[in-house]
This record gives structure tokens, sequence and C-alpha cells, in this order.
């Protein structure tokens, strides 16, 4: 059986982690709702714990949306 990654974001819903990237040292992911709702974040250590977190810029999130399409 396959393990499947779910997580809460800001919004209270439950995602499904659908895929992961590395991109420049970063782990960015790819994410789905139950109600097909898409989300991109990055994994970033805060205080030694990592955080998955929103992206920084609309350029950031377009370079790594674009990666995902590959």
């Amino acid at each position: 059986m396959t393990e499947v990654e779910v997580v809460t974001l800001e919004d209270g819903k439950d995602y499904t982690v659908v895929k992961e990237k590395q991109l420049d040292g970063i782990t960015y992911l790819y994410l789905v709702s139950d109600d097909e709702e898409v989300a991109i974040r990055k994994v970033e250590a805060i205080n030694g714990i990592d955080m998955i977190v929103t992206l920084d810029t609309d350029e950031e999130f377009d370079k790594v949306a674009e990666a995902f399409r590959d």
C-alpha cells in the first residue's frame, strides 16, 4: 500500500501531497484538496523545524508551476 501524505493549510482544508520537486535546493510541494483545489507550497526550516509555507513572489510561483508541468 502506498503511503499518502496529507497536510492542512492555512485555509483549514486538507491537501494531499501529489508531487515533490527540488529546485535550487528548495523542496516544493504540489498539493490537491478533496474538492480538487490546487496549491503549491515550499518546505522551509524555521527554528530547525520543517514548515510548509507560501511562495514569496509571483515569479517564484511561475517558475515552480512550470517545473511541475514538466
